[in-house]
């Protein structure tokens, strides 16, 4: 067991379902695009928040799950570790974000 390889997690496990264990959470809007780059933008992160938030309810129910004695322990814990890490890169492209509006306020027209 211990020379066993740990494949990594690729984005593209993340949209597809079979390979993903949130099926589908993080899976494109099918909201169509209006052609307005900003509203475009705003939409796709407001979807992609509640994709978090919907993997965030499926951690809850894997944990509750392994307390009830229903979900074993590694799905759990791989499940809140994958979820710590989204919330890390939300949080991370959030500020990015922040910051750079910051920036724009700040340029002198």
């Amino acid at each position: 067991m211990a020379n066993e390889a740990i494949d990594p997690i690729r984005l593209s496990q993340l949209a597809d379902p079979a390979a993903a264990p949130f099926e589908g959470v993080l899976a494109p809007s099918t909201k169509p695009l209006t052609g307005n780059l900003f509203e475009d933008t705003l939409h796709k992160a407001v979807g992609a928040l509640e994709g978090v938030s919907a993997m965030e309810l499926k951690t809850d129910a894997l944990i509750q799950g392994f307390m009830d004695g229903k979900v074993d322990l590694v799905d759990a814990v791989t499940a809140a570790s994958e979820l710590n890490i989204v919330i890390q890169l939300t949080m991370t492209v959030a500020n990015q974000a922040i910051q750079a509006f910051q920036e724009l306020t700040r340029l002198q027209v």
